[in-house]
């Protein structure tokens, strides 16, 4: 067989799609691209280039790794993320467009202002989230924590990446554990699934994400029960907090807040196909 392009990707491809991806084609092509460290464009541009042995016995192991359920994201180690490039390892949660959502809601309510902003990023993983927030605000200083000490590498390297490592930091603890400072914005996207539902969801999740992104406890609502107490004592008075949110929590999130005298004007957000995605509340500061 001719060790072309196109015969190969579209050998990739049909092997792909009988172990049940749902885009064969375009993870035949992304893993290419990858291995030749060019853009997917050169493909279609050289469809007939030959590749040697070596690239074609690594492309062959890396679609073995797919076909098993690997996400193309890990095994690129990139995935886009508010229109920046993240590198991704199997140490932290693939960030999500849904949570896009989150970064957006708080870019448009600070792109306005002049003042310096603190902003603290609880469960950072990747650093999708507080790296964004600090490219795209410029006067933003972003703070982000994780209890996984290999997450954190991953978030130093993205704030490298994108040329905010100056305006971040990033401490290892769980949740406000390792602070002693107040902000007047935190944020999180935590662990949410509930403990019996996550070897039900996709294999590319369940078997190769980092369970402790996923596990939310038995009701999926711990993390939110946590923060939701301790946030007054880290927030600057009249803060606000956001939280991203399972599709089907707002309601109980929204209860946990009221019980409170702390947090007043809470308001839902949806994402762009109607779903409940993000709580924004303000807060009273002890």
């Amino acid at each position: 067989m001719r060790l072309n392009l196109k015969t190969i990707i579209k050998n990739a491809a049909s092997q792909l799609q009988e172990s049940g991806s749902l885009s064969p084609h375009l993870d035949a092509e992304v893993i290419m691209a990858f291995l030749l460290e060019k853009d997917r464009s050169y493909l279609f541009m050289y469809p007939e280039k030959e590749i040697s042995p070596s690239i074609y016995e690594k492309y062959l192991s890396l679609i073995e790794s797919r076909k098993k359920g690997k996400p193309v994201s890990y095994i690129v180690e990139n995935q886009e993320f508010m229109n920046l490039d993240f590198f991704v390892n199997e140490k932290v949660l693939i960030p999500r467009p849904d949570t896009e959502i989150l970064v957006e809601t708080i870019v448009n309510a600070l792109k306005e202002k002049s003042t310096k902003t603190r902003i603290l990023d609880l469960g950072c993983g990747s650093g999708a989230i507080s790296v964004s927030l600090a490219y795209y605000l410029p006067l933003a200083s972003v703070w982000g924590v994780d209890i996984s000490e290999e997450a954190l590498k991953v978030s130093q390297k993205n704030a490298l990446r994108h040329g905010v490592h100056k305006r971040t930091s990033f401490l290892l603890g769980d949740l406000y554990e390792p602070l002693r400072e107040k902000y007047s914005i935190i944020i999180s996207n935590p662990p949410y699934i509930p403990s019996k539902d996550i070897d039900a969801l996709q294999i590319e999740v369940s078997k190769h994400e980092p369970r402790m992104a996923l596990d939310g406890g038995s009701d999926g609502l711990s993390f939110y029960r946590r923060i939701i107490l301790e946030t007054p004592k880290y927030i600057l008075d009249l803060g606000t907090l956001y939280l991203e949110i399972g599709h089907d929590q707002a309601q109980s999130i929204v209860d946990l807040m009221s019980e409170r005298d702390d947090y007043f004007d809470i308001e839902v957000i949806q994402d762009l196909a109607g779903r409940d995605r993000v709580i924004r509340a303000k807060v009273r500061g002890d």
